[in-house]
């Protein structure tokens, strides 16, 4: 056979047939596989089991990255994620291999050239979710913790991304990872999302690996997208990936706290039986540095300093809980997890948890209820307060306005006054000048003739009128000062009345309130119950 094109890829894909010579007694499925892959051995079986090994498989996963299914096919299974083919598809593929390496030794890839004489064979790939190639580079860790309901079966490339524990390096991170893959590699990586309505925080759990928590309520098909810390492949290549995306926020409301994982424990049963539950903890590897999101009354996840997951030592069961460790000493319990096969549990136990499911219903049902009617008084004590804000607008309006006249009529009443002191200075000057007149010594009056006399009386007469006229004047201004001094006397009265109103009501508004502290208080007292 020519060996032109890549030697090593053809080398690669001949071995499909050299192992099914080797001694295959008993094998359903052959699996390859990148020396830079780790493979999940019990995820694999548990995948493999669910397809038929008489019939033609050919079970993989193509890249995450566009640019290299362009490279090579969007119908492949990558070799570095792995890929699986049943007993008669391997035997009827190495039968015709060598024929097929001729017709495609010039492709690049031994999984292309496999995968293109699959095709040749009327065999399409069977995509499955647990297979990852990684062609990506950066900060994963926001595709782990979305990660599907679907056993974890390979990761590929480690060495191209960054470590998938913060704090440590790859083989340290490995190393970790392969905790909770001891304890139960079917719930690795798997995604639940919850909910803490009290405190509208929102969970999303990547069992084994990361707990999330938003300080808003996130839809689930927001949650299940992963946040893109990661980059192409091949930089600058658009699009870029064959999922979808959700970039970093600058909104503290949607970037979560990160929480990894610390620690596996596993607990006995009663009596020293066999182990009962598993618990991973989930501590902060780093400091948030965000402000809290605070619209809407949420409350802040600042003060969590632990969680708990609480979950059944069987594989992939129904039940599964986060207990969330507060430095409160609070606790509160959620349920999380899904299943693919039926729990294995006894008699017992399926009692024991339905009670415990019943009485976290009981306690939920117990602060809805609290809640509904705290919610309830709330409202109708808003109503009576937007009353009295209207009433305390009208009479704040009343107030003004009166204080508004008040100052008006002093004013006017200032210059009556003043007006007043001219009039009096001005009859004042009159008098002592008609008195000035009068003493006129007698001489002169029979000096003067009877035209100096009749002028005399003349201008007399003048003065005379014009004192008459003064007095009038002073009359009707004084009339005047005592008609505005009543009406400030009454505006006085009516500004007392307003004040006494805005008092009372500024009296009326303590006992409201107080009535919302004691229910607020009552509130956070039957919110701090503990659910074991």
């Amino acid at each position: 056979m020519s060996q032109k094109g890549v030697p090593y890829t053809i080398r690669i894909a001949r071995m499909i047939k050299e192992t099914f010579k080797a001694d295959n007694e008993g094998v359903r499925w052959y699996v390859m596989g990148d020396d830079d892959t780790v493979f999940f051995l019990e995820n694999l079986v548990d995948v493999l089991r669910k397809y038929d090994h008489n019939g033609y498989y050919y079970v993989g996963m193509n890249a995450e990255s566009i640019i290299s299914n362009t490279q090579f096919s969007f119908g492949m299974g990558f070799g570095g994620a792995g890929f699986a083919f049943s007993y008669p598809l391997a035997n009827i593929l190495a039968k015709n291999l060598d024929v097929c390496l001729k017709r495609y030794k010039d492709l690049h890839g031994s999984d292309y050239i496999l995968q293109s004489c699959v095709a040749d064979l009327g065999v399409s790939v069977t995509h499955v979710k647990g297979f990852h190639q990684i062609d990506l580079h950066g900060d994963i860790s926001g595709l782990l913790s979305a990660h599907p309901q679907a056993p974890l079966v390979s990761l590929h490339h480690l060495d191209m991304v960054e470590p998938l524990f913060p704090g440590m390096d790859r083989p340290q991170s490995l190393n970790h990872l392969m905790k909770p893959a001891k304890v139960d590699q079917s719930r690795l990586f798997q995604q639940s999302i919850c909910y803490n309505h009290p405190k509208n925080w929102s969970v999303s759990l990547s069992w084994g690996y990361s707990v999330h928590i938003y300080e808003k309520t996130m839809l689930p098909s927001l949650l299940q997208v992963p946040i893109q810390m990661f980059a192409e492949w091949r930089a600058g290549a658009r699009p870029a990936f064959m999922l979808n995306t959700r970039g970093l926020s600058k909104n503290p409301c949607d970037i979560p706290h990160y929480f990894y994982l610390d620690s596996v424990d596993e607990y006995p049963g009663d009596e020293g039986k066999q182990r009962q539950v598993v618990v991973t903890s989930y501590v902060r590897r780093f400091p948030r540095r965000q402000p809290p999101c605070v619209p809407g009354g949420n409350y802040s996840v600042n003060y969590v300093e632990k969680i708990l997951v609480i979950s059944p030592a069987t594989r992939l069961e129904t039940y599964s809980s986060l207990l969330l460790t507060f430095s409160t000493s609070e606790y509160f319990l959620f349920t999380a997890g899904s299943s693919e096969r039926g729990a294995q549990f006894t008699v017992e136990d399926k009692e024991r948890l339905e009670k415990q499911l019943h009485d976290m219903a009981v306690a939920v049902e117990r602060l809805e209820s609290s809640r509904q009617k705290l919610l309830s008084e709330i409202d109708s004590q808003s109503s009576e307060i937007e009353r009295l804000f209207e009433e305390n607008s009208s009479l704040s309006t009343a107030y003004q306005e009166a204080t508004g006249m008040v100052t008006l009529w002093e004013n006017q009443v200032k210059d009556c006054l003043k007006q007043n002191e001219e009039l009096r200075i001005m009859l004042d000057k009159l008098r002592t000048e008609q008195a000035s007149i009068s003493t006129i010594n007698d001489h002169e009056r029979q000096k003067r003739n009877l035209e100096l006399n009749n002028g005399a009386s003349e201008i007399s007469q003048a003065y005379t009128a014009e004192v008459i006229s003064l007095k009038g004047q002073l009359a009707k201004e004084q009339s005047k000062a005592e008609t505005l001094s009543a009406e400030v006397l009454q505006l006085t009265v009516q500004l007392q009345q307003s004040v006494q109103a805005y008092n009372g009501l500024a009296r009326l508004y303590k006992p409201v309130l107080r009535n919302i502290e004691n229910n607020l208080l009552k509130m956070k007292q039957d919110g701090s119950l503990t659910v074991q």
